[in-house]
């Protein structure tokens, strides 16, 4: 409690925002994923954090997440991580299923093979194997309880199921997909590294692939806000304010003549 004193006193010495509400929440739950580490590894005797009671950040404090470009994804989707780093390479891909997907932190982290249908149907006037996701939202509200992603007849489903492909193969039903994500910090740091190697534009973070996704289906679909948000479990004024404004769209449905 007394660093988190501490950081809230440079803004209060400076008479101007050094550090935000949202920063030093940030901060202090990176620095509980450390402590919480040394504890389990016998480091240190007594949890410090115990006790401890998360910064409430208001509406007002909270900043929107940075919007990704298509030049972004490409340059991440071009960046092969796995001879310097597999774990990293696991990240990357996890975020990209993402960005594909609309699926956000939670659901990914609890995603399971037995949430995954394959069935062989006609599609497209073949006989071909249709695969499905089918998950009850982890934070569920009245914009949505349940994903319901046909991947096979969705437009970014080709990039979306060979990663899931992928990390599904030889795992039971009742396993994890991507049991590597598992904490919010952790994942942070690594897209942070990510997007330094890859040289996006912007540092993702965890919802930065919703909504890229929410913002392209928005662009390059016919798809109504209000189609998108039951698929994607979000308002419809949610995905307005990610698609921008209509000479936004414009722009995206020239670039792809």
């Amino acid at each position: 409690k007394a660093f988190e004193k501490h950081l809230f006193s440079l803004t209060a010495e400076k008479k101007t925002t050094i550090l935000s509400r949202g920063t030093i929440s940030r901060i202090m739950s990176e620095f509980k994923t450390m402590i919480t580490e040394a504890v389990e590894d016998e480091l240190i005797e007594k949890d410090p954090f115990r006790k401890y009671d998360k910064i409430k950040i208001k509406n007002k404090d909270r900043k929107k997440a940075p919007l990704l470009t298509d030049m972004d994804i490409e340059r991440l989707e071009k960046l092969i991580l796995v001879e310097e780093n597999e774990k990293l390479e696991k990240f990357k891909e996890v975020f990209l299923f993402s960005c594909f997907t609309f699926l956000p932190f939670a659901d990914l982290k609890s995603l399971r093979v037995s949430h995954v249908s394959k069935k062989i149907e006609e599609f497209k006037g073949t006989e071909q194997q249709v695969i499905r996701i089918r998950k009850t939202r982890v934070k569920s509200d009245r914009f949505g309880k349940e994903f319901f992603l046909p991947l096979t007849k969705m437009p970014t489903g080709p990039k979306a199921i060979p990663i899931l492909l992928k990390h599904m193969k030889g795992k039971s039903s009742t396993a994890l997909i991507f049991p590597f994500v598992s904490h919010l910090e952790t994942y942070h740091r690594a897209l942070r590294k990510i997007a330094i190697k890859a040289g996006v534009s912007v540092v993702p973070t965890s919802h930065s692939g919703r909504q890229y996704c929410s913002k392209w289906y928005k662009h390059y679909t016919r798809l109504t806000n209000d189609e998108i948000g039951k698929m994607s479990c979000q308002s419809s004024k949610v995905v307005a304010t990610y698609a921008g404004n209509e000479n936004n769209r414009l722009e995206y449905a020239l670039e792809q003549l």
